[in-house]
């Protein structure tokens, strides 16, 4: 059986629901609230994502989507060529890094912070696709990783959309997905 452990507006944790929602893996939801249950607390601290398959825990969105796709690899959300792996990694680790700063702003830090958040993406943006997704290929992992970062930034008020205008298409796009319109959003939750 496979159970996922998150928190309903955790950016982290929605990249994994839509990584198992694109693989289409039914999976236990139990959604952490306030009070953490122990089992929780001992495989990670409380702390979430973490994901079950039988006896193993496996925390980290990263650690939990590769092993996601080498349990579970069709349909492939990493590309088969090395090198398109490759990109596709450096693009996560390149948004972890933007996401990461955008969950430490407060409410005071986070007007200030939209020059550098949009630098962040430069890269990222230049990645898109004309198909609206990521360096032109299917779905990836690096484009559930940009979509939870754009979700994280407007449940701050910051709508990095509207000023990245490549990024407008590819999140009509990605919100027209099955997998996207099953999960509720960080922004939402």
């Amino acid at each position: 059986m496979l159970v996922l452990y998150y928190k309903a507006s955790c950016p982290y944790s929605l990249r994994i629901r839509l990584a198992l929602s694109e693989k289409e893996l039914p999976f236990e939801r139990r959604i952490v609230g306030e009070e953490k249950p122990p089992e929780l607390v001992e495989i990670s601290g409380g702390r979430v994502p973490v994901f079950l398959e039988n006896s193993l825990a496996v925390r980290h969105s990263g650690v939990i989507a590769e092993y996601l796709e080498e349990r579970f690899p069709t349909p492939a959300l990493l590309p088969s060529e090395p090198r398109d792996r490759a990109l596709v990694r450096m693009a996560m680790l390149d948004l972890d890094a933007v996401l990461d700063r955008i969950e430490r702003l407060t409410p005071e830090e986070v007007e200030a912070a939209r020059p550098s958040l949009l630098q962040g993406l430069d890269r990222i943006e230049a990645k898109l696709g004309d198909a609206g997704t990521l360096f032109g290929m299917e779905c990836t992992l690096a484009d559930l990783w940009l979509l939870s970062t754009v979700e994280a930034a407007a449940h701050r008020g910051l709508d990095l959309a509207r000023e990245k205008p490549l990024l407008r298409p590819w999140l009509a796009k990605m919100r027209a997905r099955k997998s996207v319109r099953q999960e509720p959003l960080a922004a939402q939750g």
